[in-house]
């Protein structure tokens, strides 16, 4: 039997994680919100906009020519929320460096842990970088939630996820944390 050909794997997708400037990536950050929360998971529009948005750390993954694909927030009271990426993007890491970069904030903030609330689907996401459930399901905006923490001073939560079988993604998405200003 001849050997197979050997076809090596095809690279990582290329983006980068960096922390947004508010004023200047704030219709980048509207897009990808408009694009997943309100025309794709149907949440209406007046919930999905918040007068606290421009006071909030924001974190935006790009691809190539600066294309936002990606974004999170972390609220000044620890809270990380309005975590989206592309449906193009999802599973290839973004999630995961856009979540390292709102964890690195919140520790160098010295704030003593972080809270959210993740869409039910989600909830083995955030487990994987020590996030713990608490209280029941809930309904925002007509989608199930449950409420996930990490205290920091309980040393739980490394930066970096617990990998699945099978998936270098986890590992490969905290190195490409590039936070500039």
């Amino acid at each position: 039997m001849k050997n197979a050909p050997f076809y090596p794997s095809s690279p990582p997708p290329a983006f980068a994680v960096r922390t947004a400037r508010w004023s200047v990536d704030e219709p980048a950050i509207a897009e990808v919100r408009r694009r997943v929360f309100i025309v794709e998971q149907g949440v209406p529009e007046a919930l999905e906009w918040e007068a606290i948005d421009a006071d909030c750390a924001w974190f935006v993954a790009e691809a190539g020519a600066g294309l936002v694909i990606g974004i999170a927030r972390l609220r000044a009271d620890g809270r990380i929320g309005r975590m989206a990426v592309l449906p193009p993007w999802r599973r290839r890491g973004v999630g995961a460096a856009l979540l390292t970069a709102a964890l690195s904030e919140a520790r160098a903030r010295g704030l003593a842990g972080v809270h959210l609330a993740a869409q039910t689907h989600a909830v083995r996401f955030y487990a994987r970088f020590g996030f713990r459930v608490e209280g029941a399901e809930f309904f925002d905006a007509g989608i199930p939630h449950r409420r996930m923490y990490i205290d920091f001073a309980c040393g739980e939560a490394g930066i970096q996820p617990v990998s699945r079988a099978g998936d270098a993604v986890g590992d490969e998405a905290a190195r490409r944390i590039l936070t500039t200003e």
